[in-house]
């Protein structure tokens, strides 16, 4: 069993970025999704959970016996991981879901005690240094020993989200292997309380069910990434500062030091198999401030690529046969301040042979991304529909043999668009951020106009726009150049013409169904290697 929780909005982000993952193709068979924010309306997170969504409904329609269906994994692997809510509802716990909540109110009226909690938490009236009367319907705004507090007092509570875990723990060995992956950050509020909290959190209940193998437990540490502007005189200032990350990150990092052990002669806790801890410099920069709620809806970036590769190794590595015993943690670095490239990023299997494999996996999705946003709207029209069943490929592709008025496939083909332009958006945006510096060469991908709106870099709550179709002209310069090489010294691509012939000469082996037969040659066509080769 696999489990990913992200933590805040950060943690929401990366579990994001594995999410698009999944779309083309590159997670594990099954993965349960789960999320931790006290600020329901995050934006981060609303976002994560609205792609999850959209997988989930693409996925009912392409998968598991739909009317047009696409089989098996080999020819076309998209959508081929099983997504859930962990515990179900949404798989989001919210550690204390009262409105207006506080400190003082998840404690309860401390008695003898309330010496020691004012000492350890400010209990002064003024907004900008309270924390025991700190509106936490928000967050903990860049507090994390106020989360930490609050998540371990209420973890003790029976939840769905809890109950889930536990099941989990005890089924381990039993069901197979079960892999726990924690994404967060160690700058700002709920990410900096919640990580190392939850997971020493289930590293306990792995002692109290008395379990010392088959479970793993990772985590996905991100360090500062990007840097925006302090709030205006007319904002809440009781908020989390850009110069504040840098000295947060440094003592969080301390205390990781101190509570895993310096690697010498310091002997730390047992909390992780694996720590993977990803940063970037200099850091992004976003133009827009925002404290939380739905305005909180930070744009997406290079980094959490490199978390979801790195969650995607995780999971596709072996079970670490430990005991308890080593903890391996990684951190992730580039040759070039100035460039990134495909052989910068991590590798999402252990198989060195398959260095290449996450770069022919992305470039054939987004290929394939560019040619569906370029024939879904032509046989989805009555009239275009028409004039294109004389065409060779259309029959070879069985398009021919579709009712469009029993069993149409329209609603399947929105929902499929759907989850590629949120995709498509995705690769949009870290595209930009990563184009701002003119300095910064950025070799992956190239998904912008006109596939894809120009962004304004001042309105982040606004997520890039993908067309609705493309024309001919603009799909033989997306296809052949929205996907980027591996090495400069790698054969070119083939073309759109050679997509339209592998379409007209080719048909698939497998058993997809109807529309999904097409869509899976779509697909496999759309290859960064000539089908020949293949």
């Amino acid at each position: 069993m696999n489990i990913i929780i992200g933590v805040g909005g950060t943690g929401a982000k990366v579990v994001e970025a594995v999410q698009h993952l999944a779309t083309m193709g590159l997670g594990p068979n099954a993965l349960s999704i789960g999320f931790v924010d006290q600020d329901e309306s995050n934006g981060n997170l609303i976002r994560a959970r609205t792609v999850f969504d959209a997988y989930r409904k693409a996925r009912v329609s392409w998968r598991d016996g739909s009317t047009h269906r696409i089989a098996g994994t080999d020819e076309c692997p998209l959508l081929k991981t099983n997504l859930s809510a962990l515990g179900g509802e949404g798989g989001l716990w919210i550690p204390d879901a009262q409105p207006n909540t506080t400190l003082a109110r998840v404690f309860g009226p401390m008695n003898e005690d309330q010496f020691l909690f004012d000492a350890l938490f400010d209990p002064s009236s003024d907004p900008e240094q309270a924390e025991q009367r700190l509106d936490l319907s928000q967050g903990y705004r860049g507090r994390p020993h106020i989360g930490a507090a609050a998540m371990t007092l209420r973890a003790e509570a029976r939840s769905r989200f809890w109950d889930a875990i536990t099941e989990a723990i005890k089924g381990a060995g039993q069901q197979g292997a079960v892999r726990i992956l924690i994404a967060g950050s160690v700058f700002g509020g709920t990410g900096a309380a919640g990580f190392p909290t939850i997971a020493r959190l289930v590293r306990n209940r792995l002692k109290d069910e008395g379990i010392e193998r088959n479970v793993d437990i990772g985590g996905i540490l991100m360090l500062p990434y990007f840097r925006f502007p302090d709030p205006g005189e007319d904002q809440d200032q009781n908020v989390a500062r850009a110069n504040e990350q840098q000295a947060q990150a440094r003592g969080a990092l301390l205390h990781y030091q101190h509570m895993l052990g310096d690697g010498g002669n310091e002997e730390g806790e047992h909390i992780f198999d694996q720590l993977t801890l990803v940063g970037w410099s200099p850091p992004f920069k976003i133009d827009v401030h925002s404290k939380g709620t739905g305005t909180q809806r930070n744009p997406a970036l290079l980094p959490e690529l490199l978390a979801a590769c790195a969650a995607m190794h995780f999971f596709h590595s072996g079970a670490l046969d430990n005991g308890g015993g080593e903890q391996r943690i990684t951190v992730s670095a580039r040759r070039d301040e100035k460039a990134v490239g495909w052989p910068d990023i991590p590798s999402v299997t252990e198989n060195v042979s398959e260095q290449r494999y996450l770069q022919e996996a992305v470039a054939r999705f987004l290929r394939f991304a560019a040619a569906f946003k370029y024939w879904k709207p032509q046989i989805s029209d009555p009239n275009k529909r028409k004039s294109l069943q004389r065409d060779r490929w259309y029959k070879a592709q069985g398009l021919d043999q579709i009712g469009w008025q029993d069993d149409s496939p329209a609603q399947a083909l929105d929902d499929l668009e759907n989850l590629v332009d949120m995709a498509l958006s995705w690769c949009a945006a870290i595209d930009a951020y990563a184009r701002r510096d003119a300095d910064h060469r950025f070799g992956l991908w190239n998904v912008g106009e006109p596939l894809v709106e120009r962004i304004a870099f001042d309105r982040i709550d606004e997520d890039p726009r993908v067309t609705l179709a493309l024309s001919d002209d603009q799909f033989r310069r997306v296809f052949n150049a929205i996907a980027m090489k591996y090495s400069d010294i790698d054969e070119d691509m083939p073309n759109e013409a050679k997509l339209a012939d592998y379409l007209t000469e080719y048909a698939l082996e497998g058993q997809h169904e109807k529309m999904g037969r097409f869509i899976a040659a779509l697909y496999n066509f759309s290859d960064v290697r000539p089908i020949d080769d293949n």
